[in-house]
């Protein structure tokens, strides 16, 4: 099974997934050729996942449910911490890593340490900071990392979905969200898509301003999977009755105080060039 696909710096495309091993278990798994699996592990006795790849080749996943780094020429070891549990995310310059703790890489070393995050601050209505931080990416208008993870809102008692800065600072929440799809960059801004109870919705990480698909489209549409790739804003949805469609929007600028915004003027079609083009790019037979 895929989860994610990366065009890397040299313009190939990789596949990132599970394999089924055939002993009731999975292994990490890579592919550059749709009917060639590479373990991603030292032995396909482990078990694992691979959740992401960055455009360098930096692999992250699950290994015997350790958080786990690797490449294409090194196998699958612990990161930092042998924290249980799995990395889901890595910035597509490979600098910070998302999972069940926050990694930042070392330039001087080499190697990744965990983040402290016990400054950072908590979220609007939150009872404490996430232990599970679901994405993470590079913001172009600051230059530095933003994460994302869901917490419980202490008011309302639901989990809400909320975004910091590297340096600890609470971005925003976003109300009622469900599923956190993908980040990706649009017109130099960072945009996060997640998807609500029957529509998604895209929001500008420089100011929090938020657009929904149906307000895009005319239609209610949830992302599919990892549904922002890049180019113009291109969006891999699934409509209400089912099936996976693929579109693609121009970006406009807009006055302030908003800092972002899409045209309604699209035209339908598959654009391979994303950061994560997700599962609609992924051939029906790898898995």
């Amino acid at each position: 099974m895929v989860l994610s696909v990366q065009a890397l710096d040299n313009g190939q495309a990789v596949y990132v997934g599970r394999s089924d091993n055939g002993s009731n278990s999975v292994s990490a798994t890579y592919w550059f050729d749709p009917g060639n699996p590479i373990a991603a592990s030292g032995s396909s006795s482990e078990v694992g996942t691979l959740r992401d790849v960055s455009t360098s080749g930096v692999l992250v996943g699950a290994n015997n449910n350790v958080a786990s780094i690797g490449n294409f020429s090194q196998p699958l070891q612990p990161l930092a911490g042998n924290i249980s549990g799995g990395a889901f995310d890595v910035t597509s310059d490979a600098s910070y890593i998302a999972g069940d703790a926050l990694w930042r890489l070392n330039a001087t070393t080499g190697s990744y340490e965990l983040v402290d995050t016990s400054g950072f601050e908590l979220p609007t209505n939150g009872l404490s900071l996430p232990t599970e931080w679901v994405a993470a990416e590079i913001d172009p208008v600051v230059g530095d990392a933003v994460f994302g993870a869901f917490f419980l809102d202490a008011l309302t008692f639901t989990n809400q979905f909320g975004f910091w800065r590297a340096d600890g600072t609470f971005l925003f929440a976003a109300d009622g969200a469900e599923e956190f799809s993908d980040f990706e960059v649009y017109d130099g801004q960072l945009v996060a898509g997640l998807n609500l109870n029957d529509d998604g919705v895209l929001y500008s990480i420089t100011d929090g301003s938020s657009l929904t698909i149906n307000g895009l489209t005319g239609n209610d549409a949830l992302f599919s999977g990892s549904g922002l790739y890049q180019g113009s804003a291109g969006l891999v949805l699934t409509a209400p009755g089912g099936g996976s469609f693929v579109t693609s929007y121009s970006t406009t600028a807009v006055p302030e105080p908003s800092a972002f915004a899409l045209a309604t003027v699209g035209c339908v079609g598959l654009l391979f060039h994303r950061r994560r083009s997700g599962r609609a790019n992924t051939p029906s037979h790898i898995g």
